[in-house]
């Protein structure tokens, strides 16, 4: 913990050492930040900065008081729609666990049921009250370095290199052809995420398949696409290469989204899902 008062109120911060082998996965922590401004998703973000010295970084984010997203398996009737809409939370789910491949799915504690933290209302100028904030997004944007040097080592993924990113729009494909369309699905819902453990408590299981996500929401993560893809640059997630092939993960996802998008129909929850498969098995 950290804190200063420049303005006479205590500010409180979370500050993270990084050495100088896992400078890394700082970069993509503070990208994730950045990327979700650009993706419309600010609000749930929270202030984050990157220091160096020497051999070491320091990664300083703003205190957010609140509880992880473990409550709310056990009390979802806390959080109703007051607390965050059913279309923001599909929302944060399509920009954070599909579009930017989030490998760490399954992880609860990465998201923050903030509860009248005055910091929230700083946060992309959202009103002070309850709300969802997304942190540690350093397994977001997958590549074969995050995959080699942490997500098999830490995680006991059974990735080698040339299959698909657990967590991508490619992964998301090769288990819907596997498993089906359906049964992904129901298999996703099921799992401890807290953005479709709050939609499943109020719409149901099956009613989170056929939640109609915002479409001007949707448009904007996509338009957002060129701006993020400098972000990433800018902190050395990818190489320049890497930025450019029409396969790396997010520029595929959002093609996929794009496409989803051109249909005239409305696009699903489930569709997202399962990568953007739209219709039946």
């Amino acid at each position: 913990m950290g804190w200063h008062a420049p303005d006479g109120k205590l500010h409180r911060y979370v500050i993270k050492k990084y050495p100088m082998s896992e400078w890394y996965m700082l970069r993509r922590e503070v990208a994730t930040v950045y990327s979700s401004v650009m993706l419309v998703l600010g609000a749930h973000a929270v202030k984050t900065h990157a220091y160096i010295r020497g051999n070491d970084a320091f990664l300083v984010r703003r205190f957010i008081r609140g509880i992880d997203g473990l409550d709310v398996a056990n009390h979802p009737e806390r959080y109703p729609d007051s607390f965050i809409s059913n279309e923001r939370l599909a929302s944060l789910y399509v920009a954070y666990r599909v579009i930017m491949g989030d490998a760490d799915y399954n992880n609860s504690r990465n998201i923050v049921l903030a509860h009248n933290s005055g910091v929230v209302g700083e946060m992309a100028g959202a009103t002070p009250g309850p709300t969802v904030v997304m942190i540690d997004g350093e397994a977001n944007f997958p590549s074969d370095e995050l995959f080699s040097k942490r997500i098999v080592p830490t995680m006991g993924v059974p990735w080698t290199p040339g299959m698909p990113y657990e967590g991508s729009v490619e992964w998301r494909h090769a288990l819907v052809s596997k498993i089906g369309r359906s049964e992904f699905i129901s298999k996703s819902v099921a799992l401890q995420d807290p953005l479709l453990n709050l939609l499943a408590h109020r719409l149901t299981p099956s009613g989170v398949q056929r939640l109609e996500l915002s479409r001007p929401a949707m448009i904007k993560m996509v338009n957002g696409l060129e701006d993020t893809l400098r972000y990433l640059g800018n902190f050395q997630v990818y190489s320049k290469a890497e930025l450019n092939d029409p396969k790396l993960p997010i520029r595929y996802a959002m093609q996929c989204l794009h496409d989803a998008l051109v249909v005239e129909k409305p696009v699903t929850l489930g569709d997202a899902i399962a990568g953007f498969f739209s219709g039946s098995e």
